[in-house]
């Protein structure tokens, strides 16, 4: 059996080896390591990705205490194959306590997008609930400079409403599927969102689910897939059922739904009951933390089971694999347990081979991966130690061959670690033994009616508003803490190239890469033997002032002052040549033409914007002229005005003969028609205008007397 085992893992690691895109990689196949990652907070990874250029992308958060208040940032670092960090940084909001990072995805070839929530700190700042705690949504280059960040905070009732952003995927039309939980009080209630969004920010469709027996989890991770052919999403998270307005829990369920792609509409659901004791403790391992299609279409939810044992960490004995049709039938549940009092799964990776899986289970003091088949069979399972019991796995990703395993430290730690195996996925100074077994585990989960509904909008309404990021280096400690090398990498930070450059120049990096937004860049070349050398950049884009511009003609209408806004992103603006600030808007209290100008390095410029006094003032026409050469009231016209805009004015004779036409406002007809004075009588006029306010259009039509 041992031969067997031996020959799936050589197998499954040829496979690994021929699917490498990194080739540069191949010269490293050896290399092996655990690195030890100290910072000056708390802090931990929710999520790592493998970068295009092979570099491990991860976020989390960072926590820490200000004033008597405890904080909470976002954090996003970058690591090389090699595992030395090329940046880490800290992300924060203005006025808000808490970041939390959820989830990030990879939006194109080098942006991500990244969910979480901002709020305030409970009990400290705000008088009473509900607290101000928003979904945002973060865009972010590949080198960690945030260009945009959105507030969820539109559309709800601002009063009793908060909302969550938890995970999002990418789809396979380029489109991006969130989740979501909205919390309500008083009473308490709560309600899960999916959104679907394409590249630009648009909502396609928001599908609404809620029970009236059940509220959802918030930090728990709830897992999103597209299935193979496009036409369904299929998620999963947790429900718990509680005393009414208090934390004590009858019973916790597993929930997974599938909707329709297109529409958002709801296709089938299914609720499993997990636990009926009372209890409050949970961790994020009791999640769905994957959702695999298996070749015959059917789905795989791995997740945990049975949860009698409630100790932490871990709270599971025994790990769990669902497997249902493509239509939500229940087929199967298989457990995987040890010797240990609890083994969680954290993550999995899908592999080439048809159902195949391989999962990363954290066991007690140490961390497993394990391959399973379409059936859920153990093919193959490697043990490595812990370096103490208080790690934790975040994750498992695939790299040119190698696995990468992001640890966190449980409680207050400032540790983090990340293991990378070789191509034989062997880590020879963490190896141990596993012996996770796998059994018949339908007794753990019982169908259950979560009485769900679900609605879903097409085309709603936005639901973000735009917010602001504050960021800040956060310096991590490298150790090493076994290391099995191939070459050296060189990370060049001691000289880092500094450069100030005008925004119409279109700054390129020597590799090619355009830079658009200030910040630190880098740009990595291999080593002969396929290592990374790593330089690193300082680059400060000074905005063009020809790009400035001032709010359009506007007018009080009543009001007792205005704010005029020009254009972002210089450090000062002068206006009216009477004030110097750095903000790029203006109060106003009266009447006139205003005007704005920037300057720098880069060139100056002046806008000027006039606001009256009023918006659609009357316009004054008059009834009679006399074009008799006394140089009084000789023509008729429509007296100038800041109002309007006129677009078309046309006079006719009495028989209907259009004699005069302009839009011209200064322009007015003297009482001649080709060349011939026209006799004294009424005339037909019609004028049409436009409010320069307002924009709103309307024709006045009238007559005139011409008198000799």
């Amino acid at each position: 059996m041992q031969k067997h085992i031996v020959l799936r893992l050589v197998c499954f690691n040829l496979y690994l080896i021929c699917s490498m895109q990194f080739t540069d990689a191949q010269l490293c196949i050896g290399s092996q390591w655990v690195k030890n990652f100290t910072g000056p907070e708390t802090q931990s990874i929710v999520k790592s990705l493998v970068t295009n250029s092979g570099n491990t992308i991860s976020v989390g958060n960072i926590q820490y205490v200000n004033s008597n208040i405890v904080h909470n940032d976002g954090w996003v670092s970058l690591f090389t194959v090699s595992g030395n960090p090329i940046f880490s940084k800290k992300i924060a909001v203005p006025n808000f306590d808490i970041l939390q990072v959820n989830d990030i995805v990879a939006a194109t070839d080098s942006t991500y997008l990244i969910t979480g929530t901002i709020q305030t700190y409970w009990g400290v700042r705000d008088p009473a609930p509900p607290y101000l705690n928003w979904g945002v949504l973060i865009s972010m280059d590949l080198y960690g400079n945030v260009l945009w960040i959105k507030k969820m905070n539109l559309g709800f009732d601002q009063a009793t409403e908060s909302s969550y952003l938890q995970n999002i995927i990418k789809t396979k039309d380029g489109d991006f599927i969130l989740n979501a939980v909205v919390w309500k009080k008083p009473p308490f209630s709560s309600k899960a969102l999916l959104i679907r969004m394409d590249k630009n920010g648009n909502l396609k469709w928001v599908t609404t689910y809620s029970s009236p027996v059940f509220e959802f989890k918030y930090t728990f991770v709830n897992q999103i897939m597209q299935s193979a052919d496009g036409k369904n999403i299929i998620t999963a998270g947790i429900i718990d059922e509680r005393f009414k307005n208090k934390d004590s829990i009858v019973r916790v369920n597993h929930y997974l739904l599938a909707v329709d792609y297109e529409t958002g509409q709801k296709k089938w659901d299914q609720s499993l009951n997990i636990r009926t004791q009372f209890s409050n403790v949970f961790t994020n391992y009791q999640s769905i933390r994957h959702i695999a299609e298996l070749p015959n279409g059917d789905l795989s939810f791995l997740g945990f089971g049975d949860s009698s044992f409630l100790s932490i960490p871990p709270i599971t004995t025994k790990s769990i694999n669902i497997i249902c049709s493509s239509t939500g039938t229940i087929k199967k549940m298989i457990g995987y347990s040890s010797a240990q009092n609890g083994v969680s799964i954290v993550d999995a990776i899908n592999t080439a081979a048809a159902g195949h899986q391989v999962i990363l289970l954290n066991d007690n003091a140490k961390t497993i991966v394990m391959e399973i088949d379409a059936d859920g069979l153990i093919q193959w399972q490697k043990g490595f130690n812990d370096i103490n019991t208080n790690q934790q796995p975040t994750g498992l990703l695939l790299n040119a061959g190698a696995l990468y395993i992001p640890m966190n430290g449980f409680g207050s730690q400032k540790n983090n670690w990340l293991y990378k195996t070789d191509n034989l996925l062997n880590i020879d100074c963490m190896a141990t033994t596993s012996n996770l077994q796998s059994s018949n585990a339908s007794i753990f989960l019982k169908q259950d009616d979560a009485q769900m509904s679900a609605i879903a909008v097409l085309n709603p309404a936005n639901l973000f508003s735009d917010s602001k990021a504050i960021q800040s280096n956060y310096p991590l400690a490298t150790n090493d803490l076994c290391h099995i090398p191939c070459c050296k990498e060189v990370l060049d930070s001691a000289n880092t190239t500094t450069k100030t450059v005008c925004e119409k120049d279109q700054y390129q990096l020597p590799n090619g890469v355009p830079i658009t937004v200030s910040g630190n860049y880098f740009i990595t070349n291999k080593t002969v033997l396929g290592c990374d050398s790593i330089s690193f950049y300082n680059i400060t884009i000074i905005k063009d002032p020809s790009a400035l511009q001032l709010s359009a003609d506007t007018c009080f209408e009543g009001k007792d002052s205005l704010i005029l806004h020009t254009t972002t992103g210089f450090d000062t603006y002068t206006w009216s040549n009477l004030v110097t600030t750095h903000e790029n808007t203006f109060t106003i209290h009266q009447p006139g033409t205003y005007s704005v100008s920037v300057s720098n390095q880069c060139g100056n410029k002046t806008a000027f914007t006039n606001v009256l006094a009023i918006c659609d003032a009357p316009i004054y026409i008059p009834n009679a002229f006399t074009p008799n050469k006394d140089r009084l009231n000789e023509v008729f016209r429509i007296p100038p005005t800041d109002f309007y805009q006129l677009n078309s004015f046309h006079i006719f004779n009495r028989w209907g003969e259009l004699i005069f036409n302009s839009n011209n406002i200064k322009q007015g007809w003297d009482g001649n028609y080709k060349g011939i004075q026209q006799p004294s009588g009424i005339y037909t006029y019609t004028i049409n205008i436009t409010s320069l306010k307002t924009g709103k259009t309307s024709q006045r039509n009238g007559s005139v007397q011409l008198i000799r």
